[in-house]
């Protein structure tokens, strides 16, 4: 139709352009399948519900001990325990997206860098994990959030920083 009106304005013999009356009305999305008309959408399947594996297993050994060794005073600190009764269940080089180590408070900044350090899990006799997490200059934090049940909840940005 557009062609057409150019070809009017421009005075141009419009004989042979079609007009909307002449095209025929072919939807898009049957045009060259006959038997689209007549076909009916397959039967949509629920999809079915699959537990995902974990991932591999926790890795131990790899932060040094001397943080290690505060991480423990810290836990032990914090519960009242010693820090001979707690299992260390990870110890694992870790390469966090940013400042906040993988634990983010809410309302808080972080600077927008990858960091290089370790995830820490110490499990209490209880059964309870305490997660540390444990940035490139040594400065660690309890992830917020978690409760012992030797009276309170752990966690915040409580922790050492070697460097102050």
């Amino acid at each position: 139709m557009t062609l057409g009106l150019v070809a009017v304005g421009c005075g141009a013999d419009t004989s042979d352009v079609p007009t909307t009356d002449s095209i025929p009305a072919t939807s898009p999305t049957t045009e060259g399948r006959p038997d689209a008309a007549t076909s009916t959408l397959p039967e949509r399947v629920p999809p079915t519900m699959e537990t995902v594996p974990e991932s591999d297993p926790p890795v131990v050994g790899e932060a040094p001990e001397q943080i290690l060794d505060e991480i423990l005073d810290d836990a032990a600190d914090r519960t009242g325990l010693s820090p001979g009764d707690f299992t260390v269940r990870r110890s694992q080089a870790r390469t966090w997206s940013d400042g906040s180590l993988g634990c983010p408070v809410p309302g808080e900044f972080y600077t927008q860098a990858i960091v290089d350090g370790y995830w820490v899990e110490l499990l209490d006799p209880d059964g309870t994990v305490l997660d540390y997490r444990v940035g490139d200059t040594g400065y660690f934090k309890l992830c917020e959030g978690l409760t012992t049940p030797h009276g309170g909840t752990t966690g915040g940005e409580t922790g050492t920083n070697p460097e102050s």
